[in-house]
């Protein structure tokens, strides 16, 4: 599978050290129309990553769903692969958060608090889900 995408997912939490999450590896337009888009989308990533570590999970959503509609920028039609797996990292990204949140919010250590952002991350997952 990896041979039909041209481009690697790091595992992992953001570091600092201003690596992108999504690269490039191999593009056969030689990375002339996505690079601007790239930029654009691996800043809000890095920015939910951030906001996710500080566990400002609103934030960290929010960024998330800016990364995601910053995708349909990406409209020329041999690089919608590229496109259609970064919005799948995105949404991958936050089901991630989605459950993490279900986690601290019930069993015998919930914490109400996180409560808003569970509701959050359930309301944007599925009109991410819905766009596609």
């Amino acid at each position: 599978m990896r041979e039909q995408f041209p481009i690697t997912e790091e595992d992992g939490k953001y570091v600092g050290d201003g690596q992108p999450k999504i690269e490039m590896v191999s593009c056969p337009l030689q990375k002339e129309l996505c690079v601007d888009h790239l930029i654009v989308i691996n800043k809000f990533y890095d920015e939910s990553n951030i906001f996710h570590i500080t566990k400002d999970y609103p934030k960290s959503i929010e960024a998330l769903k800016l990364a995601y509609n910053s995708t349909y920028e990406i409209n020329n039609s041999s690089c919608l692969k590229c496109a259609d797996l970064f919005r799948s990292i995105i949404i991958s990204t936050l089901e991630k958060i989605h459950s993490e949140l279900e986690g601290m919010t019930s069993g015998l250590f919930k914490s109400k608090r996180f409560q808003p952002s569970l509701v959050l991350a359930a309301l944007v997952l599925e009109e991410l889900r819905n766009k596609k």
